[in-house]
């Protein structure tokens, strides 16, 4: 009876180490399992991210464009009135030159 126990205990003892066994392979696994998954979210994120960036940027730029064209045309507007505010002065500093000149040449003739 008690050899009987013994070959009970003994028996349990190998089952018992077997499933040791079996659950650190099922363990190790997982745990491999869930570094391949969590390195595939990591990729995913890291695809995510660099698309997030991608269109940032373009976003950025584009809004940039949109602002340097609004201001070369404020620009053009601007250089077209100082042309057309200098010529008017051009020609008024003309006129000024010329009743000097008239003016100097109706002196001399007086003198």
């Amino acid at each position: 009876m008690v050899k009987k126990h013994l070959d009970e205990i003994r028996s349990k003892e190998v089952e018992a180490r077997q499933r040791i066994l079996d659950a650190r392979a099922q363990a190790g696994r997982i745990v491999e399992k869930a570094g391949e998954e969590g390195e595939k979210l990591l990729e995913d994120a890291r695809i995510a991210g660099n698309e997030l960036k991608k269109t940032m940027v373009a976003g950025a730029n584009e809004a940039a464009q949109t602002r340097i064209k609004e201001l070369r045309e404020a620009g053009a507007v601007t250089i077209g009135k100082l042309e057309k505010s200098a010529s008017g002065n051009r020609q008024k500093a003309l006129d000024m030159i010329m009743d000097a000149f008239r003016k100097g040449l109706r002196d001399m003739d007086v003198h």
